[in-house]
């Protein structure tokens, strides 16, 4: 069972208890606990994480998410899969080439660190960096 935060406004005219008089109309954090599937949270994450290579592969995945849509289990993921739902397979396709495009990177020869580094040179004077 998983705890998500619902942010809501107060919008009515009923007076509130004390403690919420000083809140007035504005936002208010209340949780509440819903049951999210594991089985479906992992279906809907391989799915998702999977880029079709062809239109018969992504009519197949549209299917599936059309079937999501009208499952409860699924609920969560909702917002989701409505724009999934939107996307054709060109708009997928981006999706493949910056996949390509990671795999392409060589980890060795690649500074992840890199960033880290020039901030840290940017934070010293001028006459403190090394020509």
């Amino acid at each position: 069972m998983s705890t998500m935060i619902v942010r809501s406004n107060v919008d009515s005219e009923i007076v509130h208890p004390p403690e919420m008089r000083s809140l007035g109309t504005s936002a208010v954090d209340t949780a509440s606990s819903e049951v999210i599937d594991t089985d479906a949270s992992c279906d809907f994450y391989a799915t998702v994480g999977s880029i079709p290579a062809d239109e018969s592969q992504w009519s197949n995945r549209q299917s599936i998410f059309r079937t999501w849509r009208a499952d409860p289990r699924f609920a969560a993921y909702w917002p989701m899969l409505d724009r999934l739902l939107t996307l054709d397979f060109a708009g997928t396709r981006v999706w493949a080439v910056a996949a390509e495009a990671i795999c392409g990177l060589d980890s060795e020869a690649y500074d992840f660190e890199a960033w880290h580094d020039l901030r840290e040179l940017s934070r010293l004077p001028l006459s403190d960096r090394a020509p």
